[in-house]
This record gives C-alpha cells, structure tokens and sequence, in this order.
C-alpha cells in the first residue's frame, strides 16, 4: 500500500471509527468522562501527518463535531438523562489546528494568504478582542478563557484552506454534510415514532422539551439546502433524481417533527430566498413552495411545536413573561444598554471573563453569552467599534462569495452556493439563538470562511492557472 498517496477516505473511514467509538465509550461509561476523548485529536493529527493527508484531521473534525451531537442525543435517549455541554472536543481540535497552522508556517510547508475580504475590519476586530482577553485574563481567574473561545477558534479560517487543495476535497465535505444531516434527521424520527417504546417516556419528553436536539436541526437545514443547490447544478448526480426529493422530505420532515422553530423559520425564508432571487421561481420549485405552505399548516396543528409551547409556557410563566419573543426583547435591551454605558465600553469593549448583566423584570442574571443573538453578544463584550467591524466583515465576505458564485463554471458556482447558503444560514440562526454559547454552532462561521477562502486560494486559482496554459 502506498501511504503517501493514500486516498483522504481510505484514512477517513478507519480513523473516524475509532474515534466515534471512543467518544460513545466516554459518554455511556460517563457524561463527565472526557479523557478518552482527549487522545483522539492527538491521534488523529499524527494519523494525518504519517499519511500525509492532513486535510483528513479537517474532514475528521466535522464529522465528530456533527455526529457529536447525534451521539448526545442517543444518550439522552436511552437513559433519560439530559444532554451535557459540548465543550472539550471543538477546544482540543482547536488547539491541535494551532499547532497544525503555525508549524506549516515555520517549516515553510505552506504559503498562506492573508487576501480576505474586508481584511482591514478583520484586523481592529482582532486587535479589540485580545486587548479584551489579555485585560480580563489576570482579573477573572481563567474565566477569559472561556469567553474568548470562540474568537480564538478563528484559527480555522486559516488553517483550513492549507488543506483543501482540489474538488476532490470539496465533494467530499459536502458528501460529509449530508451524512451528518442523513443521521440527524433520522433519530429526530426514532425519538418520535419511538417515545416510550424504542426509548423511556421520560427521555422522549426531555427530548421534546429540549427540542429534539436544536443542533441536529441546523445540520438538517444545512442538508436541505446542498440538496436544492445540487437539483440546480447536477454535482452529485446521484442525488439529483427521486433519491434527492425523498431526502428534502425526509429532513423537511425531520425538522417539522423536533419543534424547533427557529430552524423551520429559518430553512422558509432561505429557500424563499433562494427561489425568488437565485431560482427566479421555476414552475417545479412553486410547485415545492406551495406543498411548503401546506405543512406549515400541518406543523401548526399537529406537530410537536405544542408540546415545546406547552413546556416553554410553564417554563416562563415563573419568570413573569409570556413568549419567549418577550423574554429575548428584554435581553436584548439590557445587553444593549450596557453597552453604551460609558465611552470605553463603546469604544474598547469590557475585560473577558464571562461577565453577568441583570434583568430587573425577570430578576435573573445572564452572561453575555446567554444574549440569544451573537451579534448583540459580540457587541456587549468587544463594544461597538469591534462588533461593527466583525459585521462588516462578514458582510464584505458574503458579498464577494455571492459574486464569485455568478462563476460560468458550474462546479465552482455549486460549491461557492452552498457556502454562501451555509453562511446565510448560520447568521439567521445566529440571530435569534445562543448559538455562541459553548461555541453552540457558530463556530462553523470560521468552518465556512475556511472553506471558501480554500476555494478561492486553491480551486479558483488552478482553474485560472488551467485557463491561461490552454491559451497558450
């Protein structure tokens, strides 16, 4: 066997067994067992390296980032027990990415490209973070720490693209993707059809509660979405029949089932968007709107929502409030007025440490984490000056995404789409939700600006390369 040229699924498959199955060990023998799960990044990049595949460690992480979650619903499911923080395995492969991007640099293995879009408005957001961090680090006992995770965790956005070198690569997290969606979608349906009979009553109804797993939902939409984009390009041809259909339905289905629904918002007004501004509203995809708007109806009065609405009922009602719109709008008035509280604030930010802000009508205290919107979160941590730079430059990366999908290559159009939607989904997630707390999913933001800066660096760049030798 030829190690070197091994092909990245060859060592894909055996390397991620392993690893699921040491994470499954860890979770059933005990929730708060994570040594197990300690060794696998460690394992995992030296399997890279002597295969020379690093761009596997990449693939390895978004596969147990995904089905990480899966495997705490599994858990949740058969004991009754609720889910635990996800937080070790996202840190460790952090760190192993670190030690993976800065030693391609001093080996001189890599030439990196620091061409970002919106690069200047990266910069005053990076400057204002650490400033923050380095601040509250010798004041907060190592709280700092905690809060700037997900800042820290931008190292993907450069690690990734020394990775992903051809489309190869890129098919294969799409492939990926849908795997992650596949398994999701299909224990939100055993948890339904199974409440109380394949798993306890109890933790069917925590399950519920919970909503069905709110993570697996938003690796659902991502789903949803590569199968429309792929129905238009015909990249994974496969797919692109009755087969593709019956996923849309089966992860529509899916979603519809957990009662999660900032999800089903949020896969209605994507695919509107996609149909009104990228489909322009072929007669097969209002065929698919309308069949939409007839679920609607059919969530509304017959899916689990009710029990959701039930359980967050009570759950308010001991706090005064009646919806949770209610409860977010208060919180998102109090982060707000901190934020503007003194000059400093607004300029530079607070120390990191994981800070409190009370809410009179509520009588609780949160950390900023807990804002249910990132944006705001942001802002009420790094201030304004920072918060605004980051949106702009997600806005500047979005933007030259969108244009670079208007490619007249089709496969570079397919991948560059799924990106932006991506994005897209994951900021109107991030719009309403907590997804930054205990990284949530907003890491996989740095995720997609890894992979699309590695398209532009790599896929684009070669393409033009090809181009230009033909011309010749």
């Amino acid at each position: 066997m030829n190690i070197v040229n091994s092909k990245p699924l060859n060592i894909l498959i055996p390397l991620s067994l392993i690893a699921v199955l040491g994470i499954m060990t860890g979770y059933f023998i005990s929730l708060d067992n994570y040594l197990l799960m300690a060794a696998i990044p460690v394992l995992l990049l030296f399997g890279s390296f002597v295969y020379n595949q690093p761009k596997v460690l990449f693939l390895v992480f978004i596969l147990l980032y995904g089905l990480d979650f899966s495997l705490l619903f599994i858990n949740t499911s058969i004991t009754g027990n609720e889910a635990g923080g996800r937080i070790l395995l996202p840190d460790l492969f952090v760190i192993v990415f670190y030690f993976y991007f800065f030693m391609s640099i001093f080996l001189g293995k890599r030439r990196l490209n620091f061409d970002l879009p919106g690069k200047r408005y990266f910069i005053i957001f990076s400057i204002i973070w650490i400033v923050c961090f380095l601040s509250g680090l010798p004041i907060s006992e190592g709280l700092a720490i905690g809060e700037a995770r997900w800042y820290i965790a931008s190292v993907f956005m450069f690690a990734i693209p020394l990775m992903l070198n051809d489309e190869k690569d890129l098919k294969l997290i799409v492939n990926v993707f849908l795997m992650i969606a596949f398994v999701g979608a299909l224990l939100t349906w055993l948890n339904v059809i199974g409440g109380g009979i394949l798993f306890n009553q109890q933790a069917s109804d925590n399950l519920t509660r919970l909503g069905l797993g709110g993570k697996t939902t938003q690796w659902i939409v991502n789903g949803i979405l590569i199968l429309f984009i792929n129905f238009r390009y015909n990249c994974i041809p496969k797919l692109n029949n009755l087969i593709g259909y019956a996923l849309i339905l089966f992860f529509m289905s899916a979603i519809i089932l957990s009662g999660i629904r900032t999800a089903y918002l949020s896969i209605c007004l994507l695919l509107l968007f996609y149909f009104l501004f990228i489909i322009k509203l072929k007669m097969r995809y209002v065929i698919l709107l309308s069949l939409g708007f007839v679920a609607l109806y059919f969530v509304v009065q017959y899916s689990p929502f009710q029990k959701v609405l039930k359980y967050q009922q009570d759950y308010f009602a001991n706090i005064q409030t009646s919806s949770t719109f209610l409860w977010r709008m208060e919180i998102w008035k109090t982060v707000l007025s901190n934020s503007v509280e003194s000059w400093t604030r607004i300029l530079f930010g607070r120390p990191m440490g994981l800070a409190m802000f009370y809410i009179p009508q509520f009588k609780i205290s949160l950390d900023y984490s807990n804002t249910h919107n990132d944006f705001l979160a942001i802002i009420g941590t790094i201030g304004w000056v920072g918060g605004i730079a980051f949106i702009i430059f997600l806005i500047a990366n979005m933007k030259e995404i969108f244009r670079l999908s208007k490619s007249e290559d089709p496969k570079a159009a397919f991948y560059l789409e799924i990106v932006f939607f991506l994005m897209f989904s994951q900021i109107l997630q991030s719009m309403a939700n907590a997804e930054i707390r205990h990284y949530g999913l907003s890491i996989l933001i740095w995720v997609h600006l890894g992979i699309f800066y590695a398209i532009k660096k790599n896929f684009l760049r070669n393409q033009r390369t090809n181009t230009a030798l033909k011309h010749e």
